[in-house]
Formats: C-alpha cells, sequence, structure tokens
C-alpha cells in the first residue's frame, strides 16, 4: 500500500493493525493510541504530518517504521512539511487578513476559551483567517469546525505552542452550539437509575486536553448498567459530539460556574 504525509493514521491500522506498536514507539505521545477510544477519535482525524508535528518526530520516521509492515511511501526523500499537505488557503496564506486570537491566558485562569472563539469565528469574512494561539493542538475543535464549513491547519511553532488557522471553505451558518441543556437528559432521573452503579472520576485539576483524554479512557472500562460520574469544572462543549457519535448519553448538573457533574452512560 502506498502511503504518503497526507495519509491518517486510521487507513494505516485498517490495512494492518498489527501496525500500531510501531507506531507508538515512533514517539511517546503515541502512547494514546493504545487507547480504543481515543484511536477511534486521533487516527481517524491525524494525518502522518500531523502526527509528525504532535510527536515531536519526521514524517520519515514513519515511512521507516511502516516499511516492515509492505507500507510503500511517496515523496520519501522529503521528511519537511510538504506543501502539498497544506490546505490551498494556507499556500496564498499572504493574501489573507489573518486575525490572531491567543487563548492561552484563558486556559491559564481555569476558563473554556470555546465561546471566545465562537464569537471570533462568527465575525470572519472570506478575505479573512482566523489564527488561534494555543498551548496544544485542539483536534475536537477542527472537528467541530470542519463541520461547519471551516478548513483547518495547525503548525506546531514550539513544544507547548500551537497556531491553528481557520478559514471559510464554504458558506456556512454561524457555529453558534445549542445550549447543552438541550442536548442533555434530565440530571434527577438518570440520577435515580444509575447512583448506585457509578464509577467515579475527578478531572478537575488536569490541564487541558487531559480531562478528555482521561473520560474518554475511563469509558473504555465501563461496564455494562454503569454511568461515569465526572468531576468538571466545565462543560466539556468540545467533547460531547464525541460522546453523541459514541452512543453515550450525557446528563449535567451545573453546581456553580467552576463546580460541574457529568453522568455519561449508555
Amino acid at each position: 500500500m502506498l502511503i504518503n504525509a497526507n495519509t491518517r493514521l486510521s487507513v494505516i491500522l485498517k490495512e494492518r493493525p498489527d501496525a500500531l506498536e510501531a507506531i507508538v514507539s515512533i514517539s511517546p505521545k503515541f502512547q494514546k493510541l493504545r487507547n480504543p477510544i481515543l484511536r477511534k477519535i486521533m487516527a481517524s482525524r491525524t494525518t502522518i504530518q500531523m502526527a509528525a508535528s504532535i510527536g515531536n518526530c519526521r514524517v520519515e520516521d514513519f515511512y521507516l517504521q511502516l516499511s516492515a509492515f509492505g507500507f510503500q511511501s511517496v515523496n520519501n526523500d522529503n521528511t519537511n512539511e510538504p506543501a502539498e499537505s497544506r490546505p490551498l488557503y494556507m499556500q496564498s496564506i499572504g493574501n489573507y487578513e489573518i486575525i490572531d486570537f491567543d487563548v492561552r491566558p484563558i486556559l491559564e485562569q481555569g476558563n473554556d476559551p470555546l465561546k471566545s472563539i465562537m464569537n471570533k469565528i462568527i465575525e470572519i469574512q472570506s478575505t479573512q483567517v482566523l489564527r488561534i494561539i494555543n498551548s496544544f493542538r485542539p483536534t475536537p475543535l477542527m472537528q467541530l469546525l470542519s463541520d461547519k464549513g471551516f478548513e483547518s491547519y495547525a503548525e506546531r511553532i514550539a513544544d507547548d505552542v500551537f497556531h491553528i488557522y481557520f478559514h471559510q471553505a464554504e458558506k456556512a451558518n454561524a457555529p453558534i452550539f445549542k445550549e447543552y441543556e438541550e442536548s442533555v437528559e434530565s440530571w434527577d432521573k438518570v440520577w435515580d437509575e444509575f447512583q448506585n452503579n457509578l464509577v467515579e472520576i475527578d478531572v478537575r485539576n488536569l490541564e487541558m486536553p487531559g480531562p478528555m483524554e482521561a473520560i474518554l479512557s475511563a469509558l473504555q472500562t465501563l461496564e455494562k448498567g454503569k454511568a461515569l460520574y465526572v468531576y468538571h469544572k466545565r462543560v466539556p462543549l468540545y467533547l460531547l459530539p464525541e460522546l453523541a457519535e459514541m452512543s453515550f448519553r450525557v446528563s449535567i448538573n451545573k453546581l456553580s460556574e467552576s463546580d460541574i457533574r457529568l453522568l455519561i452512560y449508555k
């Protein structure tokens, strides 16, 4: 099978599931791929080039590891980021007005920048590109806005600095989220059903994207008939679409602005 920098990890693993350990061995940051739930989400949205950026390694490292599994690479002589892996608008980025938004101060204060990002996105014109400056690659956000008609591209500037570019690829309605109350079950009803069958997890002290990863990891071993009871400090708006896609249901109890309880179940 031919692969290149744009080949998604899910395609590779579908062809050769036994290549998982070879990929994990490339960088310690790929250990998460051993978690089936995280792997399902991450691998389907991550190309070799993206993974190389996340793992602080080279595209060629993937080619070398995967060659033992019968994969043949194209553009193998170019270990840098290939221009064709960038969206068309990124190849002519100088023609656009770049609107910068640094969300790191918001995160450092323990707040969720999602609503602020949405407000910025709404204002973006076809001649503009929104550049989010973040401390990690916000894959769920990128997928969320992709569903709303926005192209995205992430560049790793340093170990803890990412620039994520968003451009409206097609005419789309403003990506306003419905209030979460509209998409979750009644707390009292769900609590009565599961209060004696709970698995508890506290993610309040984890830095993003740690809470999402911890929750998805816990759901991997959640037994049938039980609910995951999560102590959180914010409503995880990024995570709700992912949970719905995996057929999980969610109930939310907002005790205060910084004290949120979740019940996640099937």
